[in-house]
């Protein structure tokens, strides 16, 4: 493993056989993915023996041997792997290999829901205490378990009842060029530098070339970009009450510029009872100027509608702005392409520790988000002191990632932002420092946990 750009690289044999998501598009039978994954969850248990995860963060680094064994092809522990994280991928790479399959038997569709559909323990910080979410299995017990729902049938287990996947193995890549590094070759500092000098020369001579044409044919008229006879049409202009002798002294009008961002958190609307939220400390990781990082939803196994019909109607982060702002842009910056989202505007009207309904804020855009940044322009620009990006659509099957919230605008005059220590006008449940409460998930049995954080 070595480090590239932003992350990591993870070099590591070939191995014969087929990725996780080929193998879940015709549906694996249910007992032979059970056996598959059986063998993951013993080196899970293993890893955890020794007191380190095994480092399964997302279903894409799982691959079906040709023997129908499930292995971690690109084994890396990252920072942010643990091992209930390892429990809850191998439960949603069972979840995902029997999708597609036309009968699944009870005790498996059990075991995944004891594996992908429990919570992370208590909540820390909260007021109540009473409600602890059931636990994850240990991985050993997981292993057991998997072993035990690969046999089909009522008789007595043995290696000939045992079902397996059976896979057509991938080919081997074989890739012509064996030059070291990524990618094609760079261009050498000489051709470089060639291609820089002749943009530069490009871009001069377009822009003479504009000017010239301007002044050709609008030199003559009195609010012409460009005059054929500039310094005439100054000194002409000195000393007379024309209008149009030009705007000297005057300040142009402003320009939209950047509005610093901050108090990235993790909002739904109130109640919220303590540990249905997503994932709350990853909130701040949306205004620490890092693309890199992200907060993330949870893996849900429907897409995002208002109850009944889906799970929920969305969940999004919030942030702060530096002051009143008259916005004219927000970008959203992901690295889960698809993401559709909202743009709401809180008005300094509503207080701190008040915003707890939609319905307190305007739409004022949206759209589906693309691979890096990107520029949602607002279409009611009203002041606003608050922005909620709200996710409405998620890159199903896997969760969605906020990495960044920017905002553009120009500074409100007359309207102000209520200082931190302000009471609201009127009393409310939770007069938390950061003026919102987090969303409620009135289906808990329907959510995984993410693959990927």
């Amino acid at each position: 493993m070595v480090a590239y750009r932003a992350g990591c690289l993870t070099i590591a044999d070939w191995t014969e056989g087929s990725s996780l998501a080929e193998v879940a598009e015709t549906g694996a039978d249910p007992h032979a993915a059970c056996w598959a994954l059986s063998h993951l969850a013993h080196a899970a248990a293993a890893a955890h023996a020794a007191g380190q995860p095994l480092g399964i963060e997302h279903r894409c680094r799982i691959r079906i041997t040709t023997d129908g064994r499930a292995v971690l092809a690109f084994p890396a522990v990252l920072p942010g792997n643990t091992a209930d994280k390892d429990i809850r991928s191998i439960g949603a790479a069972l979840a995902v290999l029997t999708d597609n399959s036309t009968a699944v038997p009870a005790p498996v569709t059990e075991l995944i829901a004891q594996t992908v559909a429990v919570g992370d323990g208590p909540a820390d910080n909260k007021d109540d205490t009473n409600t602890t979410p059931p636990m994850l299995l240990p991985a050993a017990e997981l292993a057991a378990e998997l072993e035990d729902k690969s046999f089909a049938g009522d008789s007595t287990p043995d290696e000939t009842s045992r079902k397996k996947i059976h896979i057509t193995a991938q080919p081997t890549p074989s890739p012509t060029d064996t030059t070291a590094g990524f990618g094609n070759a760079g261009y050498s500092s000489k051709a470089t530098a060639v291609i820089v000098a002749l943009s530069i020369a490009l871009v001069l001579f377009a822009a003479a070339l504009m000017v010239y044409v301007i002044g050709l044919f609008g030199g003559n008229e009195p609010d012409a970009p460009v005059k054929q006879n500039p310094i005439a049409n100054v000194t002409g202009n000195v000393g007379t009450d024309d209008p149009a002798a030009g705007t000297a002294g005057q300040a142009p009008p402003p320009e939209p510029a950047p509005v610093a961002v901050r108090a990235g958190r993790e909002w739904q609307p109130a109640p919220v009872p303590p540990g249905f939220e997503d994932n709350p400390p990853l909130g701040p990781l949306t205004t620490d100027g890092d693309p890199a990082t992200f907060w993330t939803t949870d893996v849900y196994r429907n897409q995002f509608a208002p109850p009944p019909e889906g799970t929920k109607a969305g969940i999004g982060i919030l942030v702060d702005l530096d002051h009143p702002t008259t916005l004219t842009e927000v970008t959203v910056t992901s690295d889960t392409p698809g993401t559709g989202v909202q743009i709401f505007g809180v008005p300094p009207t509503v207080p701190r520790g008040g915003f707890t309904a939609l319905e307190q804020a305007r739409p004022i855009g949206g759209g589906d988000l693309v691979e890096g940044p990107t520029v949602l322009p607002v279409t009611d620009p009203g002041i606003y002191d608050r922005v909620l990006v709200w996710v409405v659509a998620l890159p199903m099957p896997d969760p969605a990632h906020i990495n960044e919230i920017a905002a553009t605008g120009l500074p409100a005059t007359g309207a102000a932002r209520q200082p931190a220590d302000t009471p609201p006008p009127a009393p409310v449940a939770d007069p938390a420092p950061l003026d919102d409460n987090p969303p409620v998930d009135a289906n808990q049995a329907n959510r995984e946990a993410p693959d990927n954080q």
